[in-house]
């Protein structure tokens, strides 16, 4: 596959719906793995149907064009793709990757037309689609996605499973990364035995369940009555704001704390003051947050079946649960049981979890390798 090893690097368009100035996992995720792609001698470009500038951090960012859906805000439309074959004619990229979430217009459209020019052609899907699933397959069918030359990939083996049920096509993990070394607190805060204080970091919105972090916080408060006090710490913005500010009005100021969104900075600094770190998903792709938060030495709550089980063991680096009454006894055991809690959190500020940056470009160049081989055989 020496085409895809030039001396001065590969091309690669990055192609996603979602960019900054939106803001969330995956536009934080297709920034940083450009950065990386950059920094390892590659040439990228990002594109996208978000508006915004045409530069982040010195990486182009082509912003297409197309009539936008109210609400949902994403665009579908034949001006789109137009300009994205236009790109692809200009013979600019050797490889494109495409990044999809689960509303993703432009990159289900923009899959096809990149294979069907013969780039190679990779995907990586981050969302969990769960009840979408048949809606999922039905757009395989159509697209002929069992057939067609694209490696596809997912951020967890969670996802690649369902995703793999949903193309039946085979789907490799491809993870997100992350500089564990950024988020390592070199010392845990001094903690008292009169307060264990929890800590959440989601994009506030239905599917991340929010509403769930007070029935817990509730529950786990009862079993554990007054020798404690369990306080929680919410950082995320989004549409289900105002409901959750609504509910920590209800529960108590010196009970729930609503922060907004935060800087990296600014929440690795509340994780160093934290004691454990609590996410409710069903629905959840990968944990990027929950990761970070392992590597800040916190013992992670959250669901079974879902892309942590990739990074979280249970009893080893958190507790792994099957439902927010599960949750809350985890949380009750945590706060009283001091030898459980500082065992996991030992174990994870001395873990390095396998998602830095360096490897994760070397696994995705292996994808990109991958789809030229894909490409080559149904030219033959």
């Amino acid at each position: 596959m020496t085409s895809l090893r030039p001396a001065s690097g590969l091309r690669i368009a990055l192609v996603c719906d979602w960019c900054l100035p939106r803001f969330g996992g995956l536009e934080l995720q297709l920034v940083d793995l450009a950065r990386a792609l950059r920094a390892a001698g590659h040439s990228v470009d990002i594109i996208t149907s978000t508006p915004g500038a045409d530069t982040l951090d010195g990486i182009p960012v082509r912003r297409l064009r197309g009539m936008r859906f109210p609400y949902f805000n994403f665009t579908c439309s034949p001006t789109q793709f137009r300009e994205f074959r236009a790109i692809l004619d200009s013979g600019a990229f050797d490889v494109v990757h495409v990044q999809c979430g689960i509303i993703a217009p432009l990159a289900y459209g923009c899959t096809l037309i990149a294979a069907n020019k013969g780039i190679p052609t990779v995907v990586t899907f981050h969302s969990v689609y769960d009840y979408l699933e048949p809606a999922l397959a039905a757009i395989g069918r159509l697209g002929h996605a069992s057939t067609v030359p694209v490696a596809y990939t997912a951020v967890s083996t969670y996802v690649a499973r369902e995703t793999s049920r949903a193309l039946g096509a085979p789907v490799e993990v491809l993870p997100n990364g992350i500089d564990a070394s950024a988020w390592k607190v070199p010392e845990p805060h001094a903690r008292g035995t009169d307060e264990f204080r929890l800590v959440s970091v989601m994009r506030v919105q239905v599917r991340k369940r929010p509403r769930d972090l007070f029935k817990i916080l509730d529950a786990a408060q009862r079993a554990i009555g007054n020798r404690t006090h369990v306080t929680l710490d919410i950082i995320g913005d989004g549409p289900e704001r105002f409901i959750v500010e609504r509910l920590a009005e209800l529960a108590g100021t010196d009970r729930v704390r609503v922060h907004g969104r935060k800087s990296r900075e600014a929440i690795h600094e509340i994780f160093a003051h934290c004691d454990a770190f609590l996410l409710p998903t069903r629905m959840e792709s990968f944990g990027i947050a929950a990761l970070e938060a392992v590597c800040a030495g916190l013992p992670v709550i959250t669901r079974r079946n879902t892309g942590m089980e990739d990074f979280v063991v249970h009893r080893e680096n958190g507790l792994l649960c099957d439902s927010w009454e599960q949750m809350a006894d985890a949380v009750a055991e945590l706060a009283t049981n001091e030898p459980l809690r500082a065992r996991i959190a030992q174990n994870n500020r001395r873990a390095n979890p396998p998602y830095a940056w360096a490897d994760i470009v070397c696994s995705a160049v292996a994808q990109y390798e991958r789809a030229a081989i894909l490409q080559q055989q149904v030219s033959r």
